[in-house]
């Protein structure tokens, strides 16, 4: 402000606020400009309710013209469930209870919108007429909207936070049940089978028993993985033809053995004669918790999967003849760590996140998942997902081929992991080479001529990654498999970016390493 600006208040320049006051200048001046000048909204009205003053501030928090709204009721403009009442009867009483409500917040609705603004009391006070009678009250209201939407999002943000550390907790103590469970059989199975007196028979049962408890380990992993990876965005889709019919095959022969020798069926639309792209690992994910489930909930009957050609994509689903969901597990059987009641939690296990995986992973294929159940009856889940179709062409291998003069280099540092690729490769009779580190295959592939490597990502010395940067530059046509501990697809594209030909994840089963091998070789 400059002086000039001032010389019209005080021959001083700026004024202090008592020496403004106390100037020659009318307090109803000083009133009137304070009040004209306020960004809060000053109000008046009358002992019968109207508004007989508001600032002008009023328009740019409401959009109203202060003129719009002098004679108005101020109990009309606000929200009908914040007014006091009055009828005239105590007007002291009813102006006290008023003036006492500093703090108090009322909804005013913005003109032309159907927002509401939150104003709170910041002072009130009665005003008094020369005969010392009450002529109204005088409120100043505040602006708080953005205030509340700030302290909303911050409960709303605690809440999520308590939630969280809620599931978390509730995760922990599940993980910690449900890891030991197939350990005990592992550990306890395998020390058993350490002794040679067992009948075979026997033998194989606990074999059994331990690779059952291996699978459910790997599945349990794969979807706390799955979750973590999409939270943080971690995860891409990549989409390869697919035969649905040897897919839909494929994941019922992981059952076929079931202990309850439930019949399992395969639906398959016959429209569906050509090859769909569509992310296979995922799709697969999805299928084994629906169809683990099924199986789990399921002590007489069928399961069936199967799939249908639809104008907007693929629809697939999984049917079985199981205890179905109770209908007030409706609205969260998709929510993770729910279980259909404590009595199946106890009987059957599980951490509760598979039915939230599937729902995730859909969603993430940009696909739709619902279900109908009847409890007694069994349960459908169903879920669509779009696709594009591909000619069909012949994907079949030849695994009962020998690779009698073909060599294969295994490049890994654990030795109970190199025993087993060793004792996988051997069945095909190629000639075995090994390296437990980077200097060890390197110094191997520059004295001999491979046909394929297996090559670990996580070495002593150098990473999977530089050994495949340094043998690329001698030979881009080996192909070099990726073998990590690494399950999420993020891993996938960067393995193939550096310049690996394929990846497979750990535990590596026997048929996914023979089938890449015959692939390749």
């Amino acid at each position: 402000m400059e002086t000039s600006d001032c010389q019209t208040i005080g021959k001083k320049g700026v004024l202090k606020m008592d020496e403004f006051v106390n100037s020659s200048v009318p307090h109803e001046e000083i009133y009137q400009m304070l009040f004209e000048n306020t960004k809060d909204i000053m109000l008046f009205h009358d002992v019968n309710g109207y508004i007989s003053y508001i600032s002008p501030s009023v328009e740019f928090i409401t959009g109203y013209k202060a003129d719009e709204l002098l004679g108005f009721k101020w109990k009309k403009i606000i929200h009908h469930k914040d007014g006091l009442s009055f009828d005239g009867a105590d007007l002291q009483n009813f102006l006290s209870v008023l003036v006492s409500s500093s703090g108090a917040k009322y909804r005013f609705l913005k003109k032309d919108s159907d927002q509401w603004i939150s104003l709170e009391v910041v002072k009130s006070r009665v005003v008094y007429n020369n005969d010392q009678d009450i002529s109204g009250v005088m409120i100043l209201f505040r602006d708080v909207t953005e205030i509340e939407k700030y302290q909303d999002t911050l409960i709303k943000a605690k809440e999520r936070a308590e939630i969280s550390d809620r599931l978390k907790g509730a995760f922990l103590t599940n993980i910690s049940h449900e890891v030991r469970t197939p350990l005990n059989a592992i550990m306890g199975f395998s020390h058993i089978l350490c002794f040679d007196g067992e009948d075979p028979i026997k033998r194989k049962e606990y074999l059994d028993i331990v690779i059952n408890a291996g699978k459910t380990l790997v599945k349990m992993m794969d979807d706390i993985i799955t979750l973590s990876n999409i939270q943080s965005g971690n995860i891409v889709v990549s989409q390869n033809p697919v035969d649905v019919d040897c897919f839909l095959k494929e994941i019922l022969s992981s059952y076929k053995d079931n202990e309850k020798n439930l019949s399992l069926r395969i639906a398959l639309d016959p429209a569906i004669t050509q090859l769909a792209l569509l992310d296979n690992l995922k799709l697969k994910q999805i299928f084994t918790n629906l169809v683990s489930n099924s199986i789990k909930f399921t002590e007489t009957g069928y399961i069936e999967i199967g799939c249908k050609l639809l104008n907007s994509g693929l629809c697939f689903w999984v049917k079985d003849t199981g205890m179905g969901i109770p209908l007030e597990k409706h609205d969260v059987i998709f929510d993770r760590f729910t279980y259909i009641n404590d009595d199946t939690h106890i009987k059957y296990g599980g951490v509760g996140l598979g039915l939230s995986v599937c729902k995730e992973l859909v969603s993430l294929l940009d696909g739709t998942i619902w279900f109908e159940s009847e409890p007694g009856c069994g349960t459908t889940f169903w879920f669509t997902l779009p696709h594009e179709i591909y000619d069909i062409v012949d994907t079949s291998t030849s695994e009962n081929v020998s690779l009698k003069n073909k060599k294969i280099l295994i490049v890994e540092d654990n030795p109970m992991n190199l025993k087993l690729l060793e004792h996988i490769v051997r069945s095909t009779k190629a000639t075995i080479f090994k390296a437990e580190n980077a200097s060890q295959a390197l110094s191997l592939f520059k004295k001999e001529s491979f046909d394929l490597i297996l090559l670990d990502i996580m070495l002593p010395d150098k990473s999977g990654y530089e050994i495949v940067e340094e043998i690329r530059k001698e030979n881009s046509h080996i192909p070099i498999i990726a073998q990590t501990a690494y399950a999420d697809l993020y891993h996938k594209e960067t393995c193939l970016k550096k310049g690996f030909t394929d990846y497979l994840t750990k535990p590596i089963s026997h048929d996914d390493l023979l089938k890449v091998i015959f692939t390749y070789v």
